[in-house]
């Protein structure tokens, strides 16, 4: 049989982000060679590949990569799921104002569960706010920092950031309203 390959290692499904590109090959039995062969997918509209395996995505969605090999007259053939996800991560606000020793939420857009994400939160400054797993942003000193989600995605580097500015609370304010 036909295995999909990327990198040299066996491919199940590829996950892709719009405008990022894979190049696609192909194990076979014993090296065999052959005489002809294409590529295709069953949905352009949701990714495009040329006839050496280079795969675009080009909107989200999900569609098939297809490869066709003949040898002495006989077609073999192997597909492999491509799943295109919209390839850059996002966090809101983009500007936070916290009173000091108090929190506010910054909000990471969900990233689809059949991606392999590693992410991790970063302050700039941390001596004037800290920042949980959860995007629990916590005002400890007065000035302005910039916090950064980072997430490593299938192997590719993807960054969003929030302008944090923490303030000094106003007599009377309650800091548990």
């Amino acid at each position: 049989s036909i295995c999909f390959t990327r990198d040299g290692s066996p491919l199940e499904s590829l996950p892709l982000g719009i405008d990022e590109e894979e190049q696609l090959g192909t194990d076979t039995p014993y090296g065999v060679t052959f005489d002809s062969t294409s590529w295709s997918v069953s949905d352009n509209s949701i990714a495009s590949i040329d006839g050496n395996g280079n795969i675009i995505g080009v909107s989200v969605g999900e569609t098939t990569a297809v490869f066709k090999g003949s040898l002495n007259g006989k077609t073999y053939e192997a597909s492999c799921p491509v799943k295109i996800w919209k390839g850059s991560i996002s966090i809101s606000p983009k500007s936070q104002t916290v009173k000091l020793g108090e929190t506010a939420e910054i909000q990471m857009e969900e990233i689809p569960e059949f991606l392999d994400a590693s992410l991790s939160w970063q302050v700039s400054d941390p001596t004037i706010a800290s920042i949980d797993d959860k995007g629990v942003v916590t005002g400890t000193a007065l000035g302005e920092t910039v916090i950064t989600l980072r997430a490593v995605i299938n192997g590719r580097s993807y960054s969003d950031y929030c302008n944090v500015k923490v303030e000094r609370r106003k007599y009377g304010d309650d800091p548990n309203q």
